[in-house]
């Protein structure tokens, strides 16, 4: 949770300070007034890059550097420093850390904006990311697998590019002991994604039906593995050893490994529908709230903190009712921080702060009730 935030010379701030309820927190604002980047500034505090990418002007024009600074209920303290050429560094209770998976946790975040929306439409990929980066905030086991996961991947691909080529002496030797780590690491990621999946099931399902209302379809969630379907068995790395070994042919070809953690999906079904292919703007919108709400939450359960979710115009699909059940949810979860251009997003909670941005940059406490 964020008690406060400072920024100097970040995006379109010059120096601001705001002080956040732990409940929840509207911010309004019109579009370019600087409400995405002071959640991008929390965001960063959170995890050391933004959600909008890692090549980003985050210093504010003829500035030398940026510095954000935030600290939690538990007097825990992150300040960034980032240099005009992007270069950043990051003190953790005024020590400076080394990588950005050292800052993991301290501040269990969870960010949802316009594209969130994408988690029942959008690849698999987007799916997997919500996964991992709220396993990686309490799992540290977790965190160095995915990585040295993913290196074994490009590792391999290489490997396999290299045989296809006909440029690698003894490729093949190099790809069986590939192959074990992959399944050993593999095996490790499958299995947190699992158990964090059936943990968060029964939340999603009450918050969607909270912020659905009465008559809300059935909703479900699969893991679903390119492996085989019990990530749990005791045979599991065994199992996808083998499956390496019978899919190296079309891998040689493809130069690509084509099964494991970063080919796996997510299923998600309405009344044993695919949300993806019959789910409405609407719908989408509200499955996609729901899992993050629990992610979230579990994230701060798992992590002995309390979450804070980053609600960044995220209520777009939704009729006011609807958004303000949504909003209401929150304060279950975590401490919320909502930016939206609209005046009529209230919510029942009476320590609720409401900012509001007169211009650019600018921010103070608004005491007007929508």
């Amino acid at each position: 949770m964020f008690q406060c935030i400072e920024m100097k010379d970040f995006r379109n701030f010059q120096t601001i300070k705001v002080e956040f309820s732990p409940t929840v927190n509207i911010i309004y604002g019109e579009n370019g007034s600087g409400k995405s980047n002071l959640l991008e500034a929390l965001y960063l505090c959170s995890f050391g890059k933004s959600f909008r990418g890692s090549k980003q002007p985050f210093v504010r024009f003829d500035c030398e550097f940026a510095r954000i600074k935030t600290r939690n209920p538990d007097r825990e303290s992150v300040e960034l420093i980032i240099r005009q050429n992007g270069r950043k560094q990051i003190l953790l209770n005024s020590k400076r850390i080394p990588q950005y998976t050292k800052l993991l946790g301290h501040f269990p975040t969870t960010y949802i904006g316009p594209n969130e929306i994408m988690l029942v439409s959008g690849s698999p990929s987007v799916r997997r990311s919500m996964l991992d980066s709220h396993l990686c905030q309490f799992d540290p086991e977790y965190v160095q697998a995915l990585i040295d996961y993913n290196n074994t991947v490009k590792r391999r691909n290489a490997s396999l590019k290299g045989i296809a080529e006909k440029t690698l002496v003894g490729g093949m030797v190099l790809i069986e002991t590939l192959d074990e780590q992959i399944a050993k690491l593999g095996c490790i990621i499958n299995r947190g994604r699992l158990k964090f999946l059936k943990e968060i099931e029964i939340n999603v399902k009450d918050y969607f039906e909270n912020i659905f209302g009465p008559d809300a379809p059935e909703l479900e969630l699969e893991y679903e593995s390119t492996v085989c379907n019990d990530p749990m068995s005791e045979d599991y790395e065994k199992y996808f050893i083998k499956k390496l070994k019978y899919s190296r042919k079309k891998d040689l070809i493809l130069t690509q490994t084509t099964i494991g953690p970063h080919r796996d999906d997510l299923q998600i079904t309405l009344n044993d529908l695919p949300a993806r292919t019959y789910a409405s703007w609407g719908q989408a919108r509200m499955i996609s709230l729901a899992v993050y709400f629990s992610a979230a939450k579990l994230t701060g359960d798992k992590a002995r903190r309390i979450t804070t979710v980053l609600l960044d115009d995220a209520l777009a699909e939704l009729d006011i009712e609807r958004a303000i059940r949504a909003i209401d949810i929150v304060p279950f979860v975590g401490q919320a921080i909502v930016v939206t251009p609209h005046h009529n997003i209230s919510t029942t909670y009476t320590n609720t702060k409401r900012f509001k941005f007169f211009e650019k940059g600018v921010i103070r406490k608004y005491n007007e009730r929508a």
